[in-house]
């Protein structure tokens, strides 16, 4: 099956871009990479703080996220791949843990490096540059879905996690109800920057084929809860180019992420997942 949309989150221009739906596992996969894909992401697409203290005491996604790290792990030493402008980063280093981070945009490396004093690379991505047993932990929340080589990164992870290692992962969720719904006006399709949608199952055959196995999966954390009400509201405001139609839309959507927050786990489609899987230890 394909799907023809456009960049509706961002209007950044109006060409068109293909999916293409795997018929096997049911991963989405932009057809054409775009060679310009860079410019998709405006110099907007972050607001760097003006302070590490601006992080504090984090949002209630980040904290999310430091409460599932504690969960898993102990204080340690992370990598952290697109962290933005180093939010979970941050708090994971004011509990004891120590961070490192890969950020292609300038800025936003500039500004942890500086203001949160956490090491900071460009890359690269995949982390071929990385020795074996380098991190306890690996964090990617909702990255995979823009790298354009999300394999050659998996096949990185088992080697450069050390025994006993944890990896923590985020992405939207194309097994749910919204995409069905909304098709290609879904917002966390967000073409072209969303490179790759695995459904969760994929993505977890995917990883224990790479001896990482899994050990929590949840759509019911802050995080989801955060997409999913921004996927409700967003893809009914990409229905109409109309500000005040839009504004409408948006309305009818909060009230949807309202009506799925209330169905609590009774709705297992929700517009993202988090996904713990973990190195065995020697």
């Amino acid at each position: 099956m394909c799907y023809r949309t456009r960049d509706y989150n961002r209007r950044i221009d109006e060409r068109q871009f293909n999916y293409v739906e795997c018929q096997a596992c049911k991963t989405l996969q932009l057809a054409f990479i775009p060679e310009n894909l860079a410019t998709y992401y405006a110099s907007e697409y972050f607001q760097i703080p003006l302070s590490a203290a601006n992080l504090l005491p984090g949002s209630k996604v980040d904290r999310f996220k430091l409460s599932l790290l504690k969960k898993h792990t102990s204080p340690c030493e992370i990598l952290e791949i697109g962290p933005g402008v180093g939010g979970f980063a941050y708090l994971a280093k004011v509990a004891g843990y120590f961070p490192q981070v890969i950020e292609i945009d300038r800025a936003c490396r500039q500004f942890i490096q500086e203001q949160l004093e956490i090491p900071a690379v460009a890359g690269p991505e995949d982390l071929s540059g990385f020795p074996a047993n380098s991190f306890d932990c690996i964090a990617l929340w909702h990255v995979l879905e823009h790298l354009t080589e999300p394999r050659a990164l998996m096949n990185n992870l088992w080697r450069v996690l050390r025994p006993g290692g944890t990896v923590l992962l985020a992405l939207p969720n194309p097994d749910s109800l919204q995409f069905s719904i909304f098709g290609r006006f879904w917002a966390h399709l967000d073409a072209p920057r969303h490179v790759v949608l695995p459904p969760a199952q994929t993505l977890i055959r995917e990883l224990e084929a790479r001896d990482l196995q899994l050990t929590e999966l949840t759509s019911s954390d802050a995080g989801t809860l955060y997409w999913n009400r921004f996927g409700w509201t967003e893809s009914m405001k990409n229905l109409s180019r109309s500000s005040l139609t839009q504004s409408l839309l948006g309305a009818f959507g909060m009230g949807a992420a309202a009506i799925s927050y209330s169905l609590g786990s009774l709705d297992p489609t929700r517009s993202a997942y988090t996904l713990v899987v973990r190195k065995a230890s020697l």
